[in-house]
This record gives C-alpha cells, sequence and structure tokens, in this order.
C-alpha cells in the first residue's frame, strides 16, 4: 500500500514537471504580445526547414515584412496603440496565410518586422498571398480609443534557388529587397526585383 502510494505521488510528480516543461518551452518559441512564433522559434526552424525541403529537391519560399512608418503610429498613438497594431497584423496575416497553406509559418522577428517561411510552396504561388496580406492590411485601419490608426507594408518575397547554400542566404535577400519595396514608396511587395 505504502509502495502504491509512493509510485502514485512520483507519477503526479513526474506529470506536473513534464507538463510545467512543455508549457515554459511553448512560451519560449511564441511572441507573448501577438501569439505566433517568435524569433528564437524562426531562428530555430528556418534553417531545418530550408536544409529538408533542398534535400527533397522542393519549393521553398520565404517572405520579411515590416509596418510601414511605425515609429510615427508609435509616437503619434503611443505604444499601447502600437502594440494593437501589432497584435491586428499579426491576427490579419496568420488568418489569411492559414486559409491557403496551412504548413506555412507566421513569426514576429523583430519590432515591427515579420517573416513568413512558405514549405513546398514557389515565389509564384506565393506573391498573390503576400499581395492579399498586404492589401487587407492596407484596407483595413484599427480604431484605437476613437483614433482610425491606417496601416501600411513593405514586403519581399525570396524563394531558393541554387545560389542559396543556407537559409541566411535567403534571409539576407529578402530583407535587401525590403529595403527595395521602402525605397519605393513603401506599401509594396517586392519579388524578383519587380514591386507589386
Amino acid at each position: 500500500m505504502v509502495f502504491s502510494c509512493l509510485i502514485f505521488l512520483i507519477n503526479r510528480n513526474i506529470k506536473g514537471r513534464v507538463l510545467e516543461y512543455n508549457m515554459r518551452l511553448r512560451e519560449a518559441s511564441i511572441d507573448y504580445l501577438t501569439k505566433i512564433g517568435n524569433r528564437a522559434s524562426f531562428e530555430k526552424n528556418l534553417e531545418k526547414s530550408f536544409q529538408f525541403y533542398k534535400k527533397v529537391n522542393s519549393s521553398y519560399s520565404f517572405a520579411l515584412f515590416d509596418i510601414d512608418k511605425f515609429k510615427e503610429i508609435n509616437d503619434t498613438f503611443g505604444h499601447i496603440a502600437g502594440d494593437k497594431v501589432l497584435v491586428e497584423v499579426a491576427k490579419n496575416s496568420e488568418k489569411i496565410l492559414f486559409t491557403h497553406f496551412k504548413n506555412s509559418k507566421l513569426y514576429r522577428v523583430g519590432g515591427d518586422e515579420f517573416a513568413i517561411a512558405f514549405r513546398g510552396r514557389s515565389g509564384d504561388e506565393v506573391l498573390p498571398i503576400l499581395i492579399e496580406i498586404s492589401k487587407k492590411i492596407n484596407s483595413h485601419p484599427i480604431n484605437y480609443k476613437g483614433k482610425v490608426i491606417s496601416v501600411s507594408i513593405s514586403a519581399e518575397l525570396a524563394e531558393m534557388s541554387t545560389k542559396n547554400l543556407v537559409a541566411r542566404d535567403l534571409y539576407e535577400e529578402a530583407d535587401n529587397y525590403l529595403y527595395y519595396s521602402k525605397k519605393n514608396g513603401r506599401n509594396k511587395v517586392t519579388f524578383n526585383g519587380k514591386l507589386y
């Protein structure tokens, strides 16, 4: 009887620790504010996914986008309003993304910067979805305490090619073209050097 009680208590203790560990692991990979993947999970999954799709000779596309003039939003409306903008951008992006590609993943990788990994998808397949995300964000201003905040994004889409040896190459390509979108008027999506 004593032995059974001891086994029961040990099992309960182990189960409790496993649940706590899993909860902390999840918290470590989710952005607290937007409830999407964070930079740590992005870094962990990007290279692994990239190498897998490269090995099986399948498509892999990657997008970076950030909120145009986000600092102005924070300076004009306050940081709580800025937080609401981040949450709404993440929510609207995720809704569109998962309507079309359930195996893709959205991350918040910096202050107002987001990344999307499109697993098994070419840039041509993904471009209309990224444009749809941009249009949705642009056409849905955010109401905050009776004030309307207009939001737009600048985005870049890059796809895996033979010149991309590691995922970081693809990331840098997307990052460079993101500035191209911004330099050419913001509220743009760039893919293969073309603005949409």
